[in-house]
């Protein structure tokens, strides 16, 4: 019946239930767990254990006394964290999406291994060239530069990362060809 919610408000932190939502109180109104009121604002509770919780925002925390306190976890990872999968089966196991791209844990968040040939990205926006025999695509990344790269390719390998190309630094432009 342990329910958890990060509110961001002026009276906010981080509330929990032990009766399944019909009352609540407040367990830790640190300011830190609620670093910008973002749609990737999350909390997740361990399926295993009710006091370990996460706590997802532009850095990752970690509690194992049912929120009362935190410690940061996902060091070396990219910042803004959007999502947790927590293994069932085994709770040191950990996927976490973030900005940067998908990080696995086998500790906790102590250590990650990041998936570098995933070839995902976020665009903001994206534009077409007329190239041939497939059109480029360009688009304003978050956090990581504008990018170009093929829409199709004949390899058999399929598109690389290799094959992207940084148009713009910055963060999130709107690129035109």
């Amino acid at each position: 019946n342990r329910v958890y919610a990060l509110v961001e408000n002026e009276n906010g932190g981080l509330f929990s239930s032990d009766d399944a939502g019909a009352s609540w109180k407040l367990i830790n109104p640190n300011r830190n767990l609620r670093q910008r009121a973002f749609y990737y604002t999350h909390v997740f509770a361990d399926p295993n254990n009710k006091d370990t919780v996460y706590a997802l925002n532009t850095s990752a925390f970690r509690s194992v006394d049912g929120g009362k306190t935190f410690a940061q976890i996902g060091q070396g990872t990219h910042g803004d964290h959007h999502d947790l999968w927590i293994d069932p089966d085994d709770t040191d196991h950990l996927l976490n999406g973030n900005d940067g791209g998908l990080y696995e844990s086998f500790d906790r968040g102590q250590t990650w291994r990041f998936f570098g040939n995933l070839p995902v990205t976020q665009f903001y926006r994206v534009d077409l060239d007329n190239s041939r025999p497939f059109f480029r695509v360009y688009g304003g990344t978050q956090d990581n530069f504008s990018l170009g790269g093929p829409s199709r390719t004949r390899s058999e390998n399929g598109i690389l990362n290799s094959d992207w190309f940084v148009t713009a630094g910055g963060d999130g432009f709107q690129s035109r060809v």
